[in-house]
C-alpha cells in the first residue's frame, strides 16, 4: 500500500498488520477497532487530522511519520518506533508507547492525559505545551526531552525528570505564550547538575 491515497476513508474492525504505507496519504480518516501491528510507515506517511479509536500499532516502524491534529483514543504503540515523528496538537487519551521509542519526536500542544510511556525512550523529544495529567513515565529515558510549559507535570506517575529540560519548578509562575526568540531563557533541569 505504499504511496496510496486513502484520505477520508473509514476503516473498522480490520487487520492491516504487516502492511507498508510508506509515502501514503491517510489524512482525515476514521479508524476504529483495527490492527496495524508491524506496519511500516515513514517520513512521507501522513495521518494528519485522522481519528483512531481502539487501534493497535504494536511494533510499528513509524519513523518520521506525521499524525498532526489527529485523535488517537486508546491506541497502543507498544514497542513501536516513532523516532522523529510529528504528533503535534493531538488528542491522545490513553496513548501507549510502553517499551517503544519516540526519540526527537514532536508532541507539542498535545493532550497526553493518562498516556503510558513506561520504559520508553523519548530522548530529545519535545513535550512543549502538552497536557500530561496522570501520564506514566516509569523508567522512561527522558534525556534532553523538553517540557517547556507542559501542564500537570506534578501529576506524572513514576517520573523522575532526570536529564529533562525546562521542567516547571515548584513555585514557578507560568509564562503565557511561547518564549521570545530575543530573550535568553536558560534550560532548567530537575535532579541534574549542568555545571
Amino acid at each position: 500500500l505504499d504511496k496510496v491515497n486513502l484520505d477520508g476513508s473509514v476503516i473498522s474492525d480490520s487487520n492491516l498488520g504487516g502492511a507498508s504505507f510508506r509515502g501514503s496519504s491517510l489524512k482525515s480518516m476514521k479508524v476504529e477497532n483495527s490492527i496495524f501491528d508491524r506496519v511500516t510507515l515513514g517520513s512521507g506517511t501522513w495521518f494528519e487530522g485522522s481519528y483512531f479509536f481502539h487501534c493497535s500499532f504494536a511494533l510499528a516502524q513509524g519513523q518520521g511519520s506525521n499524525f498532526d491534529g489527529s485523535t488517537l483514543d486508546h491506541c497502543s504503540f507498544r514497542l513501536a518506533n516513532l523516532d522523529g515523528a510529528s504528533i503535534r496538537n493531538c488528542v491522545l487519551p490513553w496513548f501507549e508507547l510502553h517499551g517503544g521509542s519516540a526519540n526527537a519526536a514532536l508532541f507539542d500542544g498535545s493532550d497526553l492525559s493518562f498516556s503510558d510511556f513506561t520504559r520508553a525512550s523519548v530522548q530529545f523529544t519535545s513535550f512543549k505545551f502538552t497536557k500530561l495529567a496522570d501520564a506514566n513515565f516509569h523508567l522512561a529515558d527522558v534525556t534532553g526531552a523538553d517540557f517547556w510549559e507542559a501542564e500537570d507535570t506534578d501529576l506524572l506517575d513514576g517520573f523522575s525528570g532526570e536529564g529533562a529540560v525546562n521542567l516547571p519548578l515548584e513555585g514557578d509562575v507560568p509564562i503565557s505564550g511561547p518564549p521570545s526568540k530575543h530573550r535568553f531563557i536558560p534550560p532548567r533541569t530537575h535532579g541534574v547538575s549542568i555545571c
